[in-house]
C-alpha cells in the first residue's frame, strides 16, 4: 500500500490518535462504597461489566443497558450454597443496579431466587466515572 510507504510510522500515529480520543481505551473504571464494602467496576464500550468486591472475595459480571446493570455475583463462600455451580462456584446470585448520577441503587438475590430476596445493595461513587447514558457523573477530584 502506498500510504504506508509515503507516511513512515503511520500505524503508530493512528494508535496515538485513537488513544487520545478515547476510542481505544480499555473501559471506564469506577470505585464505589456500598452496603457490602468497596466495589470496583469496569465497563467496556460494548456494555459488558466486570467488577470485584474484596470484602467477600467476590466478583461481578454482566451487562449495562442505559442506566441499569444486570449482573451475577460470585464468591468462594456465602450463607447459601446453590444447587448448581455457576462461574466456577456454588456461591452465586444476581444483582440489579440502577445508576443515577453518582449513586447505585438496587437489590440482590442468592442463586436463582427472586430478585431482591437477598436484600438491598446500594452505594455511592468514590472515584472514576459513573457508567450510563447521557451526562455521566465524575467523582470529586476525577482526573483522566
Amino acid at each position: 500500500m502506498k500510504l504506508q510507504k509515503s507516511i513512515p510510522g503511520w500505524p503508530v500515529a493512528i494508535a496515538l490518535l485513537l488513544l487520545a480520543s478515547g476510542s481505544a481505551q480499555a473501559g471506564e473504571r469506577s470505585h464505589w462504597q456500598t452496603d457490602f464494602g468497596p466495589v470496583k467496576l469496569r465497563v467496556e464500550s460494548d456494555g459488558r461489566v466486570n467488577g470485584t468486591y474484596p470484602d467477600y472475595q467476590g466478583t461481578l459480571e454482566g451487562d449495562l443497558d442505559n442506566n441499569r446493570m444486570d449482573l451475577y455475583w460470585y464468591q468462594p463462600k456465602s450463607d447459601v450454597r446453590c444447587h448448581r455451580p455457576k462461574g466456577g462456584t456454588h456461591y452465586w446470585g444476581r444483582v440489579h443496579w440502577r445508576v443515577s448520577g453518582n449513586r447505585l441503587s438496587g437489590s440482590w438475590s442468592y442463586c436463582d431466587r427472586s430478585q431482591g430476596s437477598g436484600g438491598q445493595w446500594n452505594g455511592h461513587l468514590t472515584s472514576g466515572v459513573a457508567p450510563g447514558e447521557g451526562v455521566r457523573e465524575r467523582s470529586p477530584g476525577y482526573q483522566r
